[in-house]
């Protein structure tokens, strides 16, 4: 059974109307594809700026976790000088009232010897008197 050229005609355009609908769902394909190639550059930088941020971060907290310890060092000395000068304050609140017990009792024995010079003065007074 032989074809008519009228049924060859019917088919090849048949024939061509699928290659052209091919055609433009392969140039549509294309067209998603770079679009979704675009995206996934996007999404790529996307992720790479996360992991830098990811690892400035990660140094940041390393860098924080040491800046902790060390303020715990010194908070721990800044402790001890404090201990240290509570104690030194003590003594010398010690000092100041032995000084003061001191400067009393030296007032004190100022004020005898006064007394006594006068006692001693007024003998003297008498002898030279009596004499």
């Amino acid at each position: 059974m032989a074809a008519t050229l009228s049924e060859l005609t019917l088919r090849a355009r048949a024939l061509e109307a699928r290659a052209t609908a091919s055609e433009q769902a392969l140039d549509e394909q294309g067209e998603v594809l770079n679009e979704l190639a675009v995206l996934t550059r996007k999404t790529l930088d996307g992720i790479g700026r996360i992991d830098l941020r990811a690892e400035t971060l990660g140094e940041a907290v390393g860098e924080l976790r040491q800046d902790v310890g060390d303020l715990r060092e010194n908070v721990g000395e800044l402790n001890r000088r404090v201990t240290v000068l509570e104690q030194g304050q003590v003594r010398l609140e010690q000092g100041q009232t032995a000084l003061a017990r001191g400067q009393a009792q030296l007032e004190q024995g100022q004020a005898r010897l006064e007394q006594g010079m006068a006692q001693v003065l007024a003998r003297l007074d008498k002898l030279t008197g009596d004499a």
